[in-house]
């Protein structure tokens, strides 16, 4: 009897294979995608940071260096949501396929996402240190973290509808920063703490973290487009 129980309890606590290969496959899954995107999307920021006696000073030229990240971000989040449809893990050329294929609607979601920066920073550069700076500020910061949680779900919108046209997404991404507040929080906070870590240590954060930070944002972005279909054919159906 007691054997029988040890038995019962060993199958119970012991890992499954297909628990472990999954595990494993998703970390491999991350990292890969975390060095393509550090590459190909993340290399000329880090090195305009890297090689800029005063890098604040020079934004708008940093702005610029940011753009190649659109792309990748994109192709990272077209292998993420296509990684149950197939049984083999190859990320980087899943991330090459995913990248040639949406590059070019990502990179101008992305510049739109950058041009609205820029005018912000230009508009708080403006009224800093004048009457209208304690209204402007927080504004702006508003303004700022819907733009940049909605640039993220309109870049998840993109790849995970390829038949949907940019200025669709670009749309669908804003609506759901502001229509679901939760997922926004949560995508400014996993957001915000990448940043941090590549600030800190640029290497960790950028290939090591990076893949995981986007794969967190990915799905996040999934679950709030899920909740708001789910929503909206419910309301349809009872209407």
């Amino acid at each position: 009897m007691t054997g029988a129980h040890g038995g019962r309890l060993r199958r119970i606590l012991s890992p499954r294979q297909e628990a472990l290969e999954a595990l494993f496959d998703t970390v491999y899954r991350a990292l890969g995608i975390g060095l393509a995107v550090g590459v190909t999307g993340a290399a000329p920021l880090g090195l305009a940071l890297s090689t800029l006696a005063r890098p604040l000073e020079a934004w708008p030229f940093l702005l610029l260096c940011a753009l190649p990240l659109g792309p990748a971000i994109a192709a990272a989040f077209a292998v993420f949501a296509g990684a149950g449809a197939s049984d083999r893990v190859t990320p980087f050329r899943d991330y090459a396929r995913a990248w040639r294929v949406h590059a070019v609607r990502a990179l101008g979601i992305w510049a739109a996402f950058t041009a609205v920066i820029f005018v912000l920073v230009v508009d708080v550069g403006v009224v800093w240190g004048t009457a209208f700076a304690a209204l402007v500020g927080p504004l702006t910061v508003i303004i700022a973290v819907v733009v940049a949680t909605g640039t993220l779900h309109a870049l998840a919108v993109l790849t995970s509808r390829p038949g949907i046209r940019t200025s669709a997404a670009a749309k669908a991404g804003v609506f759901l920063a502001v229509r679901r507040p939760v997922v926004t929080l949560v995508s400014l906070v996993v957001l915000v703490a990448w940043i941090m870590v590549v600030l800190a240590q640029p290497v960790l954060g950028a290939l090591g973290l990076g893949g995981f930070a986007l794969l967190v944002l990915q799905a996040n972005s999934a679950a709030a487009l899920a909740a708001t279909t789910t929503s909206a054919t419910t309301q349809g159906r009872r209407s």
